[in-house]
């Protein structure tokens, strides 16, 4: 395990009270000056006046409670029992997240995603049209068989239904991240607060009943993340984890890019002699391809949505006339990047922060191991997907399209920080999952 020197842990203690405060700044900022250029971090200007003044509270006495130790008391008593006891550490943060789930309750679809998705429901239900497969064939229908076993009469049905199956897949979600933690941290204390910073990030709003397909994309990614850590400590056959590629991949078509992380371990199994578990893997995802086209009738038309508009920015504006309707900027442009840093600045700034900072004084820790870069790759995918997408209502109104994938981001970033970082770690971790706890919260409920 690589670590820092005392000198090095200080410096990265300071940069990342520096970034603290740099934020706590711009949220101070969007608050009294919030516009379309800052959309990341002003939703304090659009909440009532008591919940500025409560985040001022909350984030100075984090700050206290830190430089004081307590917060190293209050990690310590958690370590131990996500250590010793930890079937009742899960079951209470189980009961802990359901209590907010109920708290937090989405009461109303939003007029966008959510609005189009139960009317692509209610149309097909009425015989209007066809059940739109758009770009996650398998969730939609996963929904369609949900909703007719537990209702879909009326909207406050669908609602109630979608409510049902995000509890669920957010108490799984929750199991198959601490068993991630539990296969890839050694440190107690590192398990500890790489589980809280994992379950601290908007994407858990997900399980709060939002109507979309995005709370089983989650909970899906999280298990293929942990099927590869058991392919990597051999666990797990690898045709197993082929074929689980396949399914995920028709769950959600952006899901495709994990096969860069799926080749890597088929490279890795037939290195270490396993080159038939790699014949058969993708003899398995082939044939189960070919099954669900065979269910279809070879009709695509029933597995994705066809649209003449490029779901990519382009280089210049020559452009058709339907990709001008949809794009508001080049992929080269000032107006692309301010986009991508309110994206960050909403979704994980210290994700980015601790990646980068890691790699700059360890640049070997990408590939220090099987496990590094398997993560390592799902984390340059999607951040050079990010890079290079067009979201056609824009990333402040579809946050959540990518937003599931902050998952395999967020945990590399802290892969690399627990094995770079080691002196006054407790003291600076806690900063990172206080500010989105507070974030989360206000900002998307």
């Amino acid at each position: 395990m690589v670590m820092t020197t005392n000198s090095n842990a200080k410096r990265v203690s300071l940069i990342i009270w520096g970034i603290y405060i740099a934020l706590f700044t711009l949220y101070l900022t969007g608050y009294f000056f919030p516009g379309s250029r800052n959309w990341g971090f002003h939703f304090l200007g659009f909440l009532p006046i008591p919940w500025f003044f409560l985040y001022i509270v909350w984030m100075g006495l984090s700050v206290v409670l830190i430089l004081a130790g307590h917060a190293e008391k209050l990690v310590g008593r958690l370590t131990t029992m996500m250590h010793r006891r930890p079937t009742v550490f899960l079951s209470r943060t189980i009961i802990g997240y359901l209590i907010l789930a109920f708290a937090l309750r989405v009461e109303a679809p939003l007029l966008g995603d959510s609005f189009t998705f139960i009317k692509n429901y209610t149309d097909f239900y009425t015989g209007q049209s066809p059940l739109e497969p758009w770009h996650e064939p398998f969730a939609i229908y996963f929904f369609y068989l949900v909703l007719e076993i537990i209702g879909h009469a009326t909207i406050s049905e669908i609602m109630r239904t979608f409510f049902v199956v995000d509890l669920a897949l957010g108490v799984i979600f929750l199991i198959i991240t601490f068993q991630i933690c539990r296969q890839i941290i050694g440190d107690p204390t590192d398990r500890m607060l790489v589980f809280l910073f994992l379950i601290f990030l908007p994407y858990i709003n997900f399980f709060f009943g939002y109507v979309e397909i995005y709370a089983l994309t989650l909970t899906l990614l999280s298990l293929y993340v942990y099927l590869g850590v058991l392919v990597v400590n051999k666990k797990l056959p690898f045709a197993l984890f082929c074929l689980y590629g396949t399914i995920i991949t028709f769950v959600n078509y952006l899901n495709g890019l994990l096969w860069i992380a799926t080749g890597y371990l088929a490279l890795l199994e037939f290195r270490q002699g396993g080159g038939k578990s790699v014949v058969r893997g993708f003899s398995l995802s082939a044939l189960m391809a070919l099954a669900v086209l065979g269910v279809v009738n070879f009709d695509l038309s029933r597995l994705i949505d066809q649209s003449p508009i490029s779901h990519f920015l382009s280089l210049t504006t020559d452009i058709s006339e339907y990709n001008k309707y949809s794009q508001a900027f080049t992929l080269f442009s000032v107006g692309h990047a301010v986009e991508l840093a309110n994206y960050i600045l909403l979704m994980c700034p210290f994700a980015f922060m601790l990646i980068i900072t890691s790699l700059a004084c360890q640049p070997r820790l990408a590939i220090a191991n099987p496990l590094n870069t398997f993560l390592g790759l799902i984390t340059i995918s999607y951040i050079g997907l990010l890079g290079v997408v067009k979201i056609q209502q824009g990333m402040a109104n579809d946050w959540d399209v990518l937003a599931s994938y902050f998952f395999g981001i967020t945990l590399f970033a802290a892969v690399l920080f627990v094995k770079f970082f080691d002196v006054s770690r407790v003291r600076v971790f806690p900063l990172l999952y206080r500010r989105h706890s507070y974030t989360q919260s206000s900002t998307f409920s």
